[in-house]
């Protein structure tokens, strides 16, 4: 789930339409540092930029859904606001190792420094880890983001170590057992051996590649990755 199209798909286009505008609005206001945050991981291969995005398209897919009314630009705008903290909390230092306590207090600062917010969105960015931080969201927005921020951190992080799970067996499989690949009977699940699995695994820990040279015999080599 590390892509969330699919909410968007099933969203009314007056609402893909208000999306895009309050992502344009967000990313065009005057001391935005919105697009700075594509700089920044978040969870497995998704920035903080895109994570705030699929946060918020997952909130308005929520709220429309199941029929709970919410002042919709405000919901949006503390979304894509909520993880506004600027900085990388997967580099080693002591003060990121509380960096699920402190961020929402931090990205709500600065949000409130950089644009013209009201109390909506800043229930939805200081509550949206609960109950991580034990404080109760007031707001109907403010527990929106709270389902929306757990389902797109699970399916980013679960999402994309599946796809790099597969990619790792699709190469292993290119090298031990490429007449399948070529015939197009692959289907990467259930099709690996005990023995490629290992290949596997030993091309995602240590770069070592897997030559075919026929006759079942297999020639491993250092590879760059």
């Amino acid at each position: 789930m590390g892509k969330v199209n699919w909410q968007m798909r099933e969203l009314p286009q007056e609402k893909r339409d208000l999306m895009k505008r309050m992502i344009r609005e967000v990313s065009e206001h005057e001391n935005s540092q919105f697009d700075k945050m594509e700089q920044f991981m978040q969870h497995g291969t998704t920035t903080v930029r895109k994570h705030c995005i699929n946060v918020a398209h997952v909130a308005l897919f929520l709220t429309t859904k199941f029929g709970i009314e919410v002042d919709e630009e405000a919901m949006i705008r503390g979304c894509l606001l909520h993880d506004y903290f600027l900085y990388d909390w997967h580099d080693f230092k002591i003060e990121y190792l509380i960096h699920g306590w402190t961020h929402p207090g931090l990205s709500m600062r600065n949000a409130i420094r950089d644009f013209d917010i009201g109390e909506t969105e800043q229930d939805v960015i200081r509550h949206h880890m609960f109950p991580m931080t034990p404080f109760l969201p007031k707001t109907r927005e403010g527990w929106a983001i709270v389902f929306a921020d757990k389902l797109c951190a699970g399916g980013e992080t679960v999402g994309d170590r599946v796809n790099a799970r597969r990619e790792v067996k699709m190469e292993a499989m290119k090298y031990t057992r490429p007449h399948l690949l070529k015939r197009g009977k692959a289907t990467i699940d259930g099709q690996m051996t005990k023995e490629e699995g290992k290949n596997a695994d030993r091309i995602r820990r240590h770069g070592l590649g897997i030559t075919h040279t026929g006759h079942g015999v297999l020639r491993r080599h250092r590879v760059a990755v």
